[in-house]
């Protein structure tokens, strides 16, 4: 992400040390990921990231710092036998007792059916919009992951509650933060299994972190 790095201050690090270091960059702090104590750090525009960091490497109150990389998520598969969201799905037992399973991916479309499974519903990009799915993929993971389609024998019913999360846009990218941000609320909102459909060739400290959290 242009302009922006993550940061992981040493435990003790006092607040007058961190505000002078941000003001030394001419960092400004957007949010944080409490339970993993990552901060994201808007810098100024046309800062050079890269040479930062490696300054800041050697910064006695830093434990680690990153880019802000970004991932792209596969692209939905459309093949004959595809079941689009709009169709029936049905809900056949109560699922009080069974784990909740969380789909960190595009979102999910409407449907009733997913009303009636939903425990917890968060768009990473922007938590004011109202949940969708514009590019499919969240939809279609989340009805095979919770049971709803087999690819051998079509449609079935919802089996498990779901956590549906928007952590990637309408182009299919998603910031590491981002990332990080919807494994903190999936666990927030009692998941025990998160279904992440997707992959990135960027080695990240803070997000083996998050996954291992």
């Amino acid at each position: 992400v242009r302009d922006e790095i993550l940061i992981g201050f040493k435990a003790g690090t006092r607040l007058d040390e961190v505000n002078l270091l941000l003001s030394q960059i001419g960092g400004t702090p957007v949010e944080s990921v409490p339970g993993l104590g990552i901060y994201r750090i808007r810098l100024m525009p046309g800062a050079n990231v890269l040479a930062l960091i490696e300054q800041l490497k050697n910064n006695p109150i830093i434990s680690n710092v990153e880019p802000n990389y970004i991932v792209e998520a596969e692209k939905p598969v459309a093949e004959s036998g595809s079941v689009s969201a709009s169709g029936e799905i049905s809900v056949p037992s109560p699922l009080e007792n069974a784990a909740a399973l969380a789909i960190l991916d595009s979102g999910l479309m409407a449907n009733d059916a997913f009303d009636k499974v939903l425990v917890g519903r968060y768009d990473a990009m922007n938590p004011d919009r109202p949940l969708g799915d514009a590019l499919g993929h969240g939809t279609q993971m989340a009805l095979i992951a919770a049971g709803a389609v087999s690819p051998q024998q079509g449609t079935d019913g919802l089996t498990v509650p779901l956590v549906a999360v928007r952590a990637f846009d309408d182009n299919g990218r998603a910031s590491n933060f981002g990332l990080m941000r919807s494994m903190a609320y999936a666990l927030e909102k009692g998941a025990r299994v998160i279904n992440m459909s997707w992959g990135t060739e960027e080695k990240s400290d803070f997000l083996a972190a998050a996954v291992a959290y």
